[in-house]
């Protein structure tokens, strides 16, 4: 939550309901959807965001939907 919050500007609510299948990790760019305006953004994953991204997918399990599940 805090890598998201710092290096890609998110709110708490839209780090909640952030989706694996919205993170584009070889074009490095995500869609961040939020319950407020504009419901839907492209963001770019930046250097600094990629590692935790890298090390939350390896300990993510396979079925897992959502990227922050505590």
């Amino acid at each position: 939550m805090l890598a998201f919050a710092r290096y890609a500007g998110m709110r708490s609510h839209e780090t909640r309901i952030q989706r694996w299948a919205d993170i584009d990790i070889p074009n490095r760019k995500m869609i961040v959807r939020s319950n407020k305006t504009p419901p839907e953004r492209v963001c770019p994953i930046f250097p600094e965001m990629l590692p935790h991204l890298m090390r939350a997918k390896e300990m993510a399990p396979e079925s897992a939907d959502l990227v922050v599940t505590r």
